[in-house]
């Protein structure tokens, strides 16, 4: 899986670090982009029901081609 573009910030990151293991201390883009790419491994397309923010990104997955993308639940 990869990150093909990150813009935004992740409100709840602290909490997230937490459940998914990302070391919180990381610089803010390297850190959001471990978010996203650990939460899609595990929540898939329901990542966005526990992701909080002002946020757009767009991840490809090399093995089978596929995109996924989301924004925040509010479009900013």
């Amino acid at each position: 899986m990869k990150l093909l573009n990150y813009r935004g910030h992740i409100r709840n990151h602290k909490a997230l670090c937490l459940e998914l293991a990302v070391d919180n201390t990381l610089p803010r883009e390297k850190r959001e982009e471990e978010i996203i790419l650990k939460a899609y491994e595990k929540w898939g397309g329901d990542m966005a029901n526990h992701m909080h923010g002002m946020f757009a990104f767009a991840l490809y997955n090399e093995e089978n081609g596929e995109y996924f993308c989301l924004r925040d639940q509010f479009g900013t």
